[in-house]
């Protein structure tokens, strides 16, 4: 019994998979205390892995995280597919000038003010620049949680779906210009206009196109499925989880055509595969995808801002001062 303990500690798929557990049992746990002090569970979730963080911290343990990322990476395209399928083009075309107006507005101010923030405060201009561009992001993932949580409809859901999703594809944009000029100043190296222009063209488009082109095939596999009633959830989130993977998995991979590189949003196209499913399928059919999707996802988004207050508690560590303060509040 000893020499299976002891081989079972030295596995290194050990810690990783302790770790999730424990996150998954102190975020259910800490949730709970949450909602029962009137804050979201989120919060919860979120303090359970700043205390994972630390204790990584404390036994020079931090490259285990690397291990566990890449199911961050699974929640986030969980998250944004069940965005993309809140944005029906009827109710997109009812409030789009009501969300380019708040996006534009909120691009403008936040990227502004952050950036004479960080100037005030002695920081490079390039990278007071960056962090304004993070800054300006809307947080899909809370917004998504909170409004499943709470079952909200009506206008002002409708008006911040589609905003959220205009937001992050204009700071994709912003931030991958910003990072080319950023590092160009930092590097001492020069990068083209062509480069910085095509960089984020390539990323967003081929994002919509890969993103759509998966959403309409698994739209076309939930019609086919939905023919057999006794099993059609189980088919349902089979496929949907098959093709959650799938988009994950080409996020990872760096693609190159000429002179420029790039990756494919992880954002942006499990958002878009969401939106042309939702478009192509029928309201009844959405409604029991969402249903059998549903059943699945909450260990993952539990984890998900478990492992976010792990990246938090890692990264913060060596930045000092107000600069330390200002990156933790923005």
């Amino acid at each position: 019994m000893n020499a299976i303990v002891t081989l079972s500690a030295h596995n290194p798929a050990f810690l990783p998979l302790v770790l999730l557990a424990v996150m998954i049992a102190l975020g259910a746990i800490f949730g709970r205390l949450c909602e029962w002090i009137h804050i979201p569970s989120l919060t919860g979730f979120f303090l359970s892995g700043i205390v994972v963080g630390v204790y990584l911290l404390l036994t020079n343990q931090e490259g285990t995280y690397d291990s566990i990322k890449a199911v961050g990476s699974i929640s986030l395209s969980i998250i944004m597919f069940e965005l993309g399928t809140r944005l029906h083009f009827r109710k997109i075309s009812h409030n789009l000038s009501e969300v380019l107006l708040i996006v534009l507005s909120q691009a403008v101010f936040t990227v502004g003010l952050v950036t004479l923030a960080f100037l005030l405060l002695g920081a490079p201009w390039e990278i007071g620049l960056l962090i304004g561009v993070i800054a300006m992001a809307t947080s899909p993932e809370t917004i998504m949680v909170l409004s499943r949580s709470y079952r909200s409809k009506g206008h002002l859901t409708d008006a911040i779906m589609p905003h959220i999703g205009m937001d992050d594809m204009i700071g994709v944009i912003i931030f991958s210009i910003v990072l080319a000029i950023a590092t160009s100043v930092n590097g001492h190296t020069v990068v083209s206009t062509e480069v910085m222009i095509l960089e984020p063209l390539f990323e967003i488009v081929g994002s919509i196109l890969v993103g759509g082109a998966i959403g309409g095939v698994l739209a076309l596999f939930i019609r086919i499925s939905g023919k057999d009633v006794a099993r059609k959830h189980q088919f349902y989130l089979m496929e949907t989880v098959c093709a959650i993977i799938l988009i994950t998995a080409l996020t990872q991979f760096h693609l190159k055509i000429g002179d420029v590189e790039f990756i494919l949003s992880p954002i942006l196209m499990p958002m878009f595969m969401g939106i042309v499913f939702t478009n192509l399928t029928s309201k009844a059919i959405r409604k029991e995808n969402d249903v059998a999707l549903d059943a699945f996802t909450p260990p993952f988004i539990m984890l998900f801002f478990a492992l976010i207050g792990i990246q938090l508690v890692i990264s913060v560590i060596g930045l000092s001062g107000s600069i330390w303060f200002l990156v933790l509040a923005v």
